[in-house]
């Protein structure tokens, strides 16, 4: 054990174990530590909704009390029920309460307080207020423990207190613990009469001495706990330690005085260190120490892990850096998890760092070596003083660790935070810094408040500004008719900036004169400006007219084509109902037969409907009937003529004129046959079209094909509206045509 208080501001204290740093504490004069110290404390504020008291204790902060740290003999008045009373039935604003720091100030929060105050020894540590006994949890052996605990029955300390015997007590004997114990009580007795003859004094001198009598009032120390040689040596000396080294006279005699009244027979272990090399150059302590306080540790194998504190947690981040010696890669990442896992515990011990800290492992592929990790990391921290609670690994590699925040960080009582970063560890570029100031200048300017700005930034933010920004300046200034000066202070950091505004009545003449010119000519130029504006709007108004005109007419042919294609749509959705078709197609028959009767050639459009493919099945349907129809009749034409013409035979050849006129009466009404049959056959094609319609159609190309052989089919296939345009045209020539001219006595054969 090395102890280091050469210098009085700065008292440090190392473990080490075959020359490696194992425990460093450092006590710095104005850190503000007081964990364990024992005030009289002013209740400051007492918050209902936290069900919780703000107590003064003399700090820069206030600390902060719960109920449930709150002893019942504390109380200031009793509470109304029974169970757990509110902190406004007990508590009162302004009352005296006694009270120990049982933690530090941490960034923003103030000190933890309790009313339970404990006063740590060598072997015992007493409770006052409390009547439980016990032995420290970190004896686990129930031998031990019943040994401890039998020992602990006799030993000559007041029924109202309460104590634990520590783990150094454990081989100690009944002297020992009562020695400790003896110096503790006289302690406490010192405390109690300390604060109750401040009480005592503080009531005199205010009735005697009025205003001056109040200087007693307040928050006072009561206890102060021991320095850090003292509890260097209470804390942390065990058998094991062979040798206390310490380089101080003064130091060396109060740990001397310590140790021959607590634990005698180990007064042959401190030595006074007096040579010349400093004690911690000697041991080579001081590099290790540096890498303290570093945010990358190195690990034997090449790897290394990275510390980063927040407020919330703490991150350690493990990397296999140049780490090779293994012959795959998941050898590689076990063997810098085990490293890793070791340096992580022995770096939160050195550190003290507290609260939660998440380890970000290298990801390993089985879970029994996530289990051979953890248990590395928990074998270490069984040395650690502090509680702590470890987490199993993660699927993403992650291992959570719970530790007990004893003191404040290690960090925090050396090191204050970056207040040009305030903390982040990045700084705005000076390119950012400048740009913001413009916009800072050019806001202040348009609102015609200032006349002149002065700037006063860091000296390589000024140059940057005047080198890049130059023209800029000019513009701001010329436009506003300002005055921008930029000042390069030393003192200034590089985020910051100080804006000073000046007025007219504040400028020198000098000054004033050159910031009239500048508004003249700033006046001068904005009438330019509005002249041309005002000439380019006699172009502008002859340019919207044509513009205006130009969308008129656009939105006009839209408007036309937007109608068109309405119009068109209402077309086809009325073609392609059934009332719409039907009504298309008798448009069609007049059309065509108007056309006809006028002599005229018409070509009629197919009515465009979405039911194109029925219709022509339903005109070849149609065409195949009236096919079928004219060669019936034929064939009935035919039979007939055999018959006349054996019977002619059998009459001896009379054939004769009249015979003639009647063979061509009979063809003259077959082709009246044909007609009414054609008729006929149309009826029955609207009848089987309906059929189709029903239960399907059945069409073929046959039929179409035997459409143009009779007079009745090519009626018919004339009539049927195909899907795509049809020539209607009607030869003047054809027979039975009403093209035909008459002949003159107006008579038809």
């Amino acid at each position: 054990m090395l102890i280091n208080a050469t210098r009085t501001e700065e008292v440090r204290a190392a473990i080490l174990n075959n020359g490696k740093l194992d425990q460093f504490e450092i006590e710095v004069q104005d850190a503000g530590l007081l964990k364990g110290n024992v005030y009289r404390g002013v209740v400051a504020n007492v918050e209902a909704s936290l069900n919780a008291c703000f107590v003064d204790i003399g700090a820069e902060k206030q600390g902060f009390l719960p109920i449930d740290e709150i002893h019942p003999s504390c109380f200031h008045s009793k509470p109304k029920k029974d169970g757990k009373p509110r902190i406004e039935e007990v508590m009162r604003k302004g009352q005296e309460i006694i009270v120990q720091v049982v933690k530090d100030a941490v960034g923003n929060k103030g000190a933890a307080l309790t009313s339970h105050v404990s006063l740590a020894g060598r072997y015992i540590v007493l409770m006052p207020l409390d009547d439980s006994r016990g032995v420290s949890r970190r004896i686990g052996d129930e031998g031990r423990r019943k040994k401890i605990k039998e020992i602990a029955k006799g030993l000559k300390i007041p029924e109202e207190f309460g104590f634990i015997v520590r783990t150094a007590g454990t081989n100690r004997t009944k002297t020992d613990l009562n020695r400790d114990a003896a110096h503790l009580v006289r302690t406490w007795k010192e405390i109690l009469k300390t604060a109750e003859s401040g009480q005592k004094r503080k009531t005199r001198n205010t009735k005697g001495r009025g205003r001056r009598g109040r200087s007693n009032r307040g928050p006072l120390l009561l206890f102060e706990d021991r320095d850090l040689v003292v509890r260097m040596i209470r804390d942390y000396y065990e058998p094991e330690i062979e040798e206390i080294l310490i380089d101080n006279a003064e130091a060396f005699l109060k740990a001397r005085d310590y140790i021959r009244t607590v634990m005698p027979r180990s007064h042959k272990a401190i030595t006074l260190y007096e040579e010349r090399m400093p004690l911690f150059a000697k041991y080579r302590v001081e590099e290790q120490i540096e890498s303290v306080f570093g945010r990358r540790v190195d690990l034997p194998s090449g790897g290394y892990i990275l510390i980063d504190p927040t407020e919330a947690l703490t991150s350690i981040d493990v990397n296999s850096g140049r780490s090779t010696k293994a012959k795959s890669q998941e050898e590689t990442a076990v063997h810098t998890n085990m490293e890793a896992a070791a340096e992580v515990a022995r770096q939160l011990r050195l550190r003290d760092i507290g609260g939660l800290i998440v380890v970000d492992f290298i990801d390993m592929s089985t879970n029994k070596q996530n289990r051979q990790v953890e248990k590395a990391i928990k074998d270490v921290l069984k040395k650690d003083k502090a509680r702590t609670y470890v987490s199993k690994i993660s699927d993403n590699g992650l291992l959570e660790v719970n530790r007990q925040r004893i003191k404040q960080a290690l960090q925090f009582q050396t090191h204050s935070p970056c207040p040009v970063c305030e903390g982040t560890g990045t700084v705005p570029t000076p390119d950012f810094v400048s740009l913001g100031l413009l916009r800072k200048l050019e806001a202040k300017a348009a609102s015609g408040q200032i006349d002149k700005a002065i700037v006063s930034m860091h000296p390589e933010i000024a140059s940057h500004v005047q080198n890049t920004r130059r023209r800029d300046l000019i513009d701001l200034e010329d436009r506003f008719g300002i005055i921008v000066t930029i000042e390069s202070r030393a003192g200034v950091h590089h985020n910051q900036m100080g804006l000073s505004w000046m007025s007219m009545a504040q400028l020198n003449e000098s000054e004033r004169h050159m910031l009239q010119q500048r508004r003249e000519a700033m006046k001068r130029r904005s009438e330019e400006i509005s002249a041309a504006q005002r000439e380019a709007a006699l172009y502008s108004d002859e340019e919207d007219e044509e513009l205006e005109a130009m969308l008129a007419a656009e939105d006009e042919a839209e408007r036309v084509e937007r109608e068109a294609a309405e119009a068109e749509e209402r077309e086809r959705r009325e073609r392609q109902s059934p009332a719409g078709r039907a009504r298309l197609r008798r448009a069609q028959r007049m059309r065509r037969r108007d056309a006809q009767l006028r002599g005229e050639h018409i070509v009629l459009e197919a009515a465009d409907d979405g039911d194109g493919e029925e219709d022509e099945d339903d005109s070849e349907e149609e065409s195949e009937d009236t096919s079928r129809r004219g060669r019936r009749n034929r064939r009935r034409r035919g039979k007939q003529d055999e018959t006349e013409t054996q019977a002619g035979g059998n009459g001896n050849g009379r054939e004769s004129g009249n015979g003639r006129e009647a063979r061509g009466r009979r063809n003259n009404s077959n082709k009246a046959d044909d007609g009414d049959e054609s008729s006929g056959g149309r009826k029955r094609s609207r009848r089987s079209r309906g059929r189709k319609r029903r239960g399907g159609s059945k069409g073929g190309s046959k039929g179409a094909e035997n459409t143009s052989r009779g007079a009745a089919g090519s009626e018919k296939a004339e009539r049927s509206e195909p899907s795509g345009p049809v020539n209607t045209e009607v030869p003047k020539d054809a027979p039975g045509s009403v093209l035909v001219p008459p002949p003159a006595d107006g008579m038809f054969n």
